[in-house]
């Protein structure tokens, strides 16, 4: 499970011990993302859990951040952003299709 919040400039990575069981839930380690903002507001993955997306309060862009390991955010890098400017000041959800 992955928490993303307006009141912090990380991802929360946690642990479920029953599948789709929140009460069962144990954190694991965080990722910062302060240098592209401040306050992340959603997230999402690539199938393979080895890319991950990022919209924020602060920005107007979507960030991607490339895994080492899957599903791990302790391993993200920084890859690159889009900026939705245009379109949204301050995006706060982000979803793709297939």
């Amino acid at each position: 499970m992955f928490i993303t919040g307006g009141d912090g400039d990380d991802v929360n990575e946690y642990t479920l011990s029953v599948a789709w069981d929140v009460s069962s839930a144990s954190f694991v380690d965080s990722f910062s993302v302060s240098s592209q903002d401040e306050a992340a507001s959603d997230i999402a993955f690539s199938k393979s859990g080895l890319k991950m997306f990022i919209t924020g309060n602060d920005g107007d862009d979507v960030n991607e951040y490339t895994l080492s390991v899957a599903w791990d955010v302790s391993s993200a890098s920084f890859v690159d952003s889009f900026s939705v400017s245009s379109q949204e000041a301050r995006p706060t959800g982000i979803a793709f299709g297939n």
